[in-house]
């Protein structure tokens, strides 16, 4: 058997080698698009600045690299790859853009050349993205629970725009991140002026069909009632007013304390009606929904008062909770706070309603009877006696104790 080509078939295979390498590659290649309506390091084998895959999961980790580099023109080479390579780039491709957090959330579409050089496939990408590098360069990843908590509490008291964050899926599931943002903003109200209005979205979505892994993005948007350096100077504003009420005051017991605590959000007061809070009822959380609306501007919600008494209490490193829950079937804040005999609930909007003390320190048992609902696992149980300032003249009452309500 001959081992020698002719002459004529040497020259017309370098014509042909030739060819490929300057770009001639209509017989060769193909174009492929993919338009759809996140961020695990894989392995993958790069040699110096090359990216190269033998396997089809090979490829697709490299694709998601390019995504994570924010490259818009990248290069692929396939070596001993025994797939069949279109239709293995076009499903890389895809499964990217609708299954890979990254690839979900990031990019626009993808279109690539495949070329056979010698003995490689070269495949060249162009990606196009929805997101900015500088958004993909946002994207904050979680270690724990706890980091989860924190990033939300952070982008929530910094006034931020937005938080990226990739989580293992059951932390948003398990997790309520309303619940989260919504009780940071009650256990802070000297730091945090008013709540925002905020929306979620997962990347794939958690009911995405084919979706699998652990991992999705978690997009979180805020829209506050007003600017960052607004909200800054109101929680300065804030600080400063409660100091000036609270610095020159004897408090001997808690009786007087939350007294003279009603007394100084009653004065010249207006309680705006509704009971009192439906954050899907309005563009964002208004001042009159905060403490800053209570104490500086002297109107607010049952919101804004029980906000206010709790922020009281917290310059006096008093215990206090804002309790949410409902009145007469509609929905209501009010407190509960810590004293020397116990914990007691406080509703400062309804006694400047009423201009009396009958909702300042009341048993779990009394504000169920007042027709108060609320979930008791989620705030300390009452003490077992009612305690009731009936007036201005009266001093503390003891009455006898009733069957408190489940």
């Amino acid at each position: 058997m001959n081992r020698f080509k002719s002459p004529l078939a040497v020259i017309a295979a370098l014509i042909s080698a030739l060819a490929l390498l300057g770009g001639c590659n209509l017989l060769l290649s193909r174009d492929y698009m993919v338009i759809t309506p996140h961020l695990e390091n894989r392995p993958r084998e790069v040699v110096g600045d090359e990216l190269r895959a033998e396997t089809f999961q090979e490829l697709k980790d490299n694709i998601l690299h390019l995504i994570e580099e924010g490259i818009e023109v990248g290069t692929i080479r396939l070596y001993n790859y025994t797939g069949e390579i279109d239709s293995d780039i076009e499903a890389a491709i895809t499964q990217t853009m609708k299954y890979e957090p990254l690839g979900v959330y990031a990019v626009e579409y993808v279109s690539y050349k495949s070329v056979r050089i010698l003995s490689y496939h070269e495949i060249t990408l162009t990606i196009t993205y929805r997101k900015t590098a500088e958004e993909i360069a946002a994207i904050k990843k979680v270690s724990s629970v706890s980091d989860f908590k924190n990033l939300l509490t952070d982008a929530y008291s910094g006034y931020e725009d937005s938080l990226t964050v990739e989580v293992p899926w059951y932390y948003v599931d398990q997790y309520n991140v309303e619940d989260i943002l919504q009780s940071y903003y009650d256990d802070n109200p000297l730091t945090v002026a008013a709540a925002p209005n905020f929306t979620m979205k997962l990347y794939p979505d958690m009911e995405a069909e084919g979706a699998t892994g652990w991992q999705r993005i978690l997009e979180v948007s805020f829209t506050y009632p007003e600017s960052r350096a607004r909200l800054r100077e109101m929680s300065r504003e804030l600080l400063r007013q409660i100091s000036r009420m609270l610095s020159d005051l004897e408090l001997p017991d808690d009786i007087s304390r939350f007294k003279v605590f009603e007394d100084l959000l009653r004065e010249n007061s207006e309680v705006i009606s509704g009971y009192d809070f439906d954050p899907d009822g309005k563009d964002a959380y208004g001042v009159e929904y905060t403490a800053y609306g209570a104490i500086i501007n002297k109107s607010a919600t049952s919101e804004g008062y029980a906000l206010a008494f709790k922020a009281l209490c917290d310059f006096l490193d008093i215990d206090c909770h804002v309790v949410r829950g409902r009145l007469d079937g509609l929905e209501h804040c009010w407190n509960i706070v810590k004293t020397e005999d116990g914990w007691y609930h406080v509703d400062v909007a309804m006694d400047i309603t009423d201009s009396g003390y009958q909702y300042l320190l009341c048993t779990d048992g009394q504000m169920a009877e007042k027709g108060y609902r609320w979930n008791p696992s989620d705030y300390p149980r009452s003490a077992a006696e009612i305690i009731n300032v009936s007036s201005m003249t009266e001093e503390l009452i003891h009455t006898e104790p009733i069957e408190e309500t489940e």
